[in-house]
């Protein structure tokens, strides 16, 4: 016979569930365009600059706009309230990753952190990360930093690669999560990055919404082989990715053995870990191999958005030199550093406004119901990819007055009433993402570009290129890469040091920092 409290609990779970399913019968999906009754809005949605696209539909029908690829929904978040209500408060919904079979089944052999869905396995990957990411171990990489920043300077001054400054970029960006990847630091002959930006510009375009018919319409996985030649494509893909991750994982772990390298780099801790997690060593490669992926290439672009901004904006660049020569003097002799951090709250105010100007993940990373919700009486349905657009939210003109003026003043205020720490560095805009799903590496990498875009404004003047008749060569800032990873497409860019001075100074620095050993440079951070 049931007692009062078992009763008692059945009509609250049948209220409960009254409940919801009355005011999801009640709620409406949330609006948006109309599309083709098979494919949905598949070819409305352009492959470039989407979230151009994503925020004109928010002015026309709300922050919060439904979509449809094929029998799959999305819904669209423009307003960063609405994104940290579902991707942050109710994350426990909205953690996960949508299904890709081409990128993540084929490509990435379903051990892809950035495409895992939410679970045991993401947790346990995304610990291992934290653990060398993490604010209280920063200070163990400020020497790799300084050095690195160092090196970054000698190559713009002697122009180390003549017209190619994204290559300037994304080596500085790969040396720094190169040696926490693999333990050893990238020689400047190192063709391995020219693949490695080769690999990520390609992952890039696959993990697309809408690149891939099979991820639209899943039931073509089922095609045998010879009607599928995608799936050929994407494993020939997979296979080139793991013949360059599996050789530099397996190199670190000859060094590991060797005292070679830095023996606490990621590809040691997954070493250690592979027979405990019981790892294959696909894992071990594809896991090291993002790390070194993703690192790369949003601080590389961020860096290009810094010197777009500062050939734009001289005004800005001399104030922030002004007030970086207010503390290490003007007379280039001292080289600013992360120990400066405190006292250059205008340097920090530059980051921060790159990040919120022009954000390297514009279009933002998709996140993925589990199951159904009603927000602000839409419904959302389960396994729906829910887009935060970032784009839209750092051109908020209520949060963000004169949004596409790039003022870090609107800064300051914040700046000064912190205490400047690597964590303080993150804040202020939304280009790191939301929830269980924010980057875990946001700490690391606002810490490196702050010294080396300070370092940067300390020695040089940018400016903008002249053509054969002597005139100045104009920049369009709409020229960039326009599907997930944005950054500007190359640009004429004059860079001399501000004298001669500091140009010395550069070189000495270098000489003096080049030959330290990996390992001891990780040391010296560490003491």
């Amino acid at each position: 016979m049931p007692t009062v409290a078992s009763l008692f609990l059945a009509v609250i779970i049948a209220v409960t569930t009254w409940s919801f399913f009355f005011r999801a019968r009640r709620a409406r999906l949330p609006p948006g365009p109309i599309g083709n009754a098979l494919v949905g809005n598949l070819f409305q949605i352009p492959l470039h600059r989407p979230w151009l696209y994503f925020e004109k539909l928010g002015r026309l029908y709300g922050p919060v706009v439904r979509l449809r690829l094929g029998w799959e929904e999305i819904v669209v978040l423009n307003e960063a309230e609405d994104a940290e209500e579902l991707l942050s408060r109710r994350s426990k919904n909205y953690s996960s990753r949508r299904p890709l079979i081409y990128a993540g089944k084929y490509l990435k052999g379903n051990e892809a952190l950035v495409l895992s869905p939410y679970g045991e396995g993401w947790r346990m990957i995304r610990s291992l990360f934290h653990s060398i990411l993490q604010p209280r171990v920063l200070h163990r990489y400020e020497a790799l930093q300084e050095l690195e920043s160092t090196k970054f300077l000698s190559d713009l001054l002697h122009d180390r690669w003549p017209g190619d400054l994204f290559k300037s970029a994304s080596h500085f960006s790969a040396s720094v999560i190169y040696l926490l990847a693999y333990g050893k630091r990238l020689k400047d002959d190192d063709k391995d990055l020219d693949e490695l930006i080769e690999i990520m510009d390609g992952f890039v375009e696959d993990c697309y919404p809408g690149a891939h018919l099979v991820d639209t319409f899943p039931f073509l996985d089922y095609l045998p082989d010879f009607l599928a030649p995608w799936r050929k494509e994407a494993l020939r893909k997979r296979d080139r990715e793991m013949a360059l991750f599996g050789r530099l994982a397996d190199d670190a772990r000859k060094g590991i053995e060797s005292s070679d390298v830095f023996p606490e780099c990621f590809a040691s801790i997954l070493w250690q870990q592979k027979e405990e997690q019981k790892l294959p060593d696909t894992a071990v490669y594809s896991t090291t191999g993002e790390l070194f992926e993703a690192g790369t290439d949003t601080l590389a672009s961020t860096i290009m958005w810094f010197f777009l901004a500062m050939l734009e904006n001289p005004d800005v660049l001399q104030k922030a030199q002004t007030e970086i020569d207010s503390v290490v003097g003007q007379d280039g002799a001292v080289m600013p550093g992360l120990r400066h951090l405190e006292e250059l709250p205008y340097c920090t105010a530059v980051l921060k406004e790159t990040f919120r100007w022009m954000p390297v993940v514009p279009g933002g990373f998709p996140h993925y119901s589990e199951a159904e919700d009603v927000y602000k009486g839409f419904a959302i349905k389960a396994k729906t990819m829910v887009i935060p657009n970032i784009w839209s939210m750092h051109r908020n003109e209520g949060e963000f007055p004169n949004s596409s003026m790039f003022n870090p003043d609107r800064f300051l205020s914040n700046v000064a009433s912190e205490v400047a720490s690597p964590s303080d560095l993150t804040g202020g805009h939304y280009g790191f993402g939301f929830g269980r799903r924010i980057c875990p590496g946001r700490y690391l990498a606002s810490q490196t570009i702050w010294i080396a875009i300070t370092r940067i404004m300390w020695a040089f003047r940018l400016e903008h290129a002249t053509s054969p008749d002597g005139k100045p060569m104009k920049v369009d800032t709409n020229l960039s890469t326009t599907q997930i990873i944005s950054r500007p497409l190359s640009f004429p860019l004059a860079i001399f040091p501000r004298t001669q001075r500091h140009a010395d100074t550069i070189d000495s620095e270098w000489r003096r920092q080049k030959d330290i050993p990996s390992k001891e440079l990780v040391r010296l951070a560490a003491d």
